[in-house]
């Protein structure tokens, strides 16, 4: 139970093409049942008798998937990292509202009281939701955001200002506008 598979730098494990659990057995030889049967990722990670359906191997099996099923994607590094917190700081909050909905924070074992498994898988979300926080503010993610956002303002106030200059706006016709965009804009803002 709870054996890990190497993968290769491809995110395949060296057992990925026979499509067999491959887990040690206790002759010595590899488990030569399909990979995930008897659990709830068929096809994915080991079987049933080989821990495939334990919260490790579930784990491990949902890993090994996105690692497989994951396509490439071209992201700037610092976007990478926004969606790294974005998308943590949802696990964190699913997490939480799971909590909420529980009668009681620990579950009896046969080995004694634990952690719920939804309290478990928050602190390791935090954790990685600290990670990655830090590392985008030591990327300076924020301070690139801000150069993006100075950027667009400049690009649509020179638009605006162009927009203007077609329409052969009246001087009085553009001090009314210089009131009507930024308002138009916050609105635009605010889903409005």
């Amino acid at each position: 139970m709870g054996d890990v598979i190497d993968l290769k730098p491809d995110g395949h494990s060296s057992d990925e093409g026979h499509g067999k659990c491959g887990a040690k057995t206790r002759s010595g030889g590899k488990c030569g049942r399909p990979k995930g049967w008897g659990t709830e990722h068929p096809g994915v990670g080991h079987c049933k008798f080989h821990g495939g359906s334990t919260p490790a191997g579930e784990k491990h099996a949902a890993k090994q998937t996105a690692t497989i099923m994951g396509d490439a994607l071209d992201m700037e590094p610092h976007e990478a990292l926004l969606s790294c917190v974005r998308i943590t700081a949802g696990e964190v909050a699913y997490c939480s509202a799971e909590i909420a909905e529980l009668d009681r924070a620990t579950e009896s074992t046969m080995f004694g009281k634990k952690l719920d498994l939804w309290i478990e898988v928050r602190q390791g979300a935090i954790i990685r939701l600290a990670k990655f926080s830090k590392m985008a503010l030591d990327a300076g993610v924020a301070e690139r955001q801000v150069q993006i956002a100075e950027r667009y303002g400049d690009l649509l106030a020179t638009f605006i200002g162009g927009v203007f200059d077609d329409l052969k706006l009246t001087a009085k016709q553009r001090e009314a506008a210089r009131e009507i965009v930024p308002r138009r804009l916050r609105m635009l803002e605010q889903g409005g």
